[in-house]
């Protein structure tokens, strides 16, 4: 009586050349996650944590903070924002006259572009500052080096 092999769909020059350059055979893996995959991206736009105040916070699309520039003394200009949407690398908050300021992902303090030439900043410490005497209430705005003059973007 003789033995017959298992049938091997496999065999063993083939898979050391797939571990080799990192080939992994799986016909039925890329139906297997659509969904699961779908799922996971909504809940990880719905919260994310960024780092603030030496600790990471939890921001949410739509979050409020303030967009704001040191003035004279105590004082600092701005308006309130929301956080519009992420990239791969920035947040991007709206602010209520339109402009766009970015940050860092995972870091609200690194302001990039235009609004870090500008000296904006943005905070989630939003309490209590609407009622603040050094806070005034202006639109964020740009400086246009062809019009020579101050743009609201």
């Amino acid at each position: 009586m003789t033995r017959h092999k298992p049938h091997n769909p496999c065999p063993g020059y083939l898979c050391s050349i797939m571990l080799r350059n990192d080939l992994i055979i799986c016909p039925f893996r890329a139906n297997m996650c659509t969904t699961e995959r779908e799922n996971t991206k909504k809940t990880e736009d719905a919260g994310m944590k960024v780092w603030m105040l030496g600790k990471f916070e939890e921001m949410e699309i739509g979050q409020k903070v303030l967009v704001a520039r040191c003035g004279s003394g105590h004082s600092y200009f701005g308006e309130f924002g929301r956080l519009a949407r992420t990239t791969a690398r920035h947040l991007v908050f709206e602010t209520e006259s339109g402009a766009q300021v970015k940050t860092a992902i995972d870091n609200i303090h690194e302001v990039v572009g235009k609004a870090k030439k500008e000296g904006y900043w943005v905070s989630t410490r939003i309490e209590n500052r609407e009622d603040d005497k050094n806070f005034i209430h202006d639109a964020v705005s740009f400086w246009d080096e062809k019009k020579c003059c101050l743009v609201k973007k």
